[in-house]
């Protein structure tokens, strides 16, 4: 009785998430500011443990170039100045769309205690002009996937920029997002495997667990 009872509380809170981020699925992809804007950016700090997990799987080095896409707050970037000098990349390139936050992440990077090499982005991924072809090593995208559409567009762009057997990962939280809201686009994971494929990538998916919760890991590498 009493398990039966846990069940039903967590599938209710899994109700009311997916509710409060189905009624936030604008402010998810891009904070723009009021209550609603402020809301979806705290929501999003509570990525961090994740975001910082992430970044030590990545196992960066100084010969990588390292683009994230959605950086939001910059807890990645807090977890790289927290590295030796040999672990932080020679170039990292930060695409965030949101005026907020690229707002807030200028005044976090200011706050880092170790200078590194970051440069901040603000248009749609769906074009990188600044990166070469073949440029990049490793790119992350935490609670990022969903928003990217057309995805086989952004896809294509991705595997422009990335070098032959560079990395890319994204993490996600597929069981918390709605899958009825035009935002949140990408939701199945299945599907962003095959999309990933068909792109040229080949895809692995991995649980991982961290304190408090899980995420799931999709890594493709450029073939």
């Amino acid at each position: 009785m009493q398990r039966a009872h846990v069940i039903i509380l967590m599938f209710n809170k899994l109700k009311v998430i997916k509710w409060i981020l189905g009624n936030l699925s604008d402010q998810m992809r891009a904070p723009t500011g009021g209550v609603r804007g402020w809301l979806a950016m705290q929501i999003m700090k509570t990525n961090a443990s994740s975001t910082r997990e992430a970044i030590r799987r990545l196992e960066l080095n100084q010969n990588d170039t390292f683009v994230e896409l959605g950086t939001g707050h910059g807890e990645s970037l807090r977890r790289i100045a927290e590295m030796d000098s040999v672990s932080i990349p020679k170039r990292i390139v930060c695409v965030e769309i949101s005026t907020q936050f690229r707002n807030e992440l200028q005044k976090n990077i200011a706050e880092l205690p170790t200078k590194i090499p970051v440069e901040i982005h603000g248009e749609d991924c769906i074009k990188m002009p600044y990166l070469s072809d073949g440029a990049v090593t490793k790119l992350f995208g935490m609670n990022l996937i969903y928003f990217l559409n057309p995805l086989p567009e952004y896809l294509k762009e991705i595997k422009r920029v990335m070098k032959q057997n560079g990395s890319v990962v994204f993490g996600c939280k597929l069981g918390v997002i709605p899958s009825n809201t035009e935002d949140f686009a990408n939701v199945d994971q299945k599907d962003i495997t095959d999309a990933m494929e068909d792109a040229g990538f080949d895809v692995t998916t991995e649980k991982v667990e961290i304190y408090g919760g899980n995420y799931l890991e999709i890594k493709g590498t450029k073939r």
